[in-house]
């Protein structure tokens, strides 16, 4: 059974330092989202392409995102938070879509032109 959540991000653009993807998603146990925005990629996050290189697997995330590699540079319509974080809640949708992403390049040695979840 799922959960009710999705996302879906696409490359926006990639230059030699970094890349930006634009995502959408939706929390469909929430009543009150807004389902034309569950697809209208209108947030936006940015990875650091040359930090990122040298991460480990096991700990990218946390490290990245606390050191500023990896940035919500707007949040999607539809964003929701599951977790309290002491320096701020962070877009779950994106959080998601970004681990994917990452895991897919760290794996594949590029960066994936689209990715989705459902959870």
């Amino acid at each position: 059974m799922s959960l009710g959540y999705v996302g879906y991000c696409k490359k926006h653009m990639e230059d030699v330092s970094k890349v930006y993807y634009r995502y959408s998603g939706a929390n469909w146990n929430e009543p009150n989202r807004n389902k034309e925005a569950d697809m209208a990629y209108d947030g936006v996050f940015v990875i650091d392409k040359i930090a990122i290189q040298d991460m480990d697997k096991d700990s990218f995330l946390a490290s990245a995102f606390n050191d500023g590699y990896i940035k919500i540079e707007l949040e999607c319509e539809n964003a929701f938070y599951r977790f309290k974080l002491k320096e701020g809640n962070i877009d779950y949708i994106a959080l998601r879509l970004i681990s994917k992403v990452i895991n897919d390049y760290l794996d594949n040695s590029a960066f994936p032109e689209k990715m989705s979840f459902i959870q």
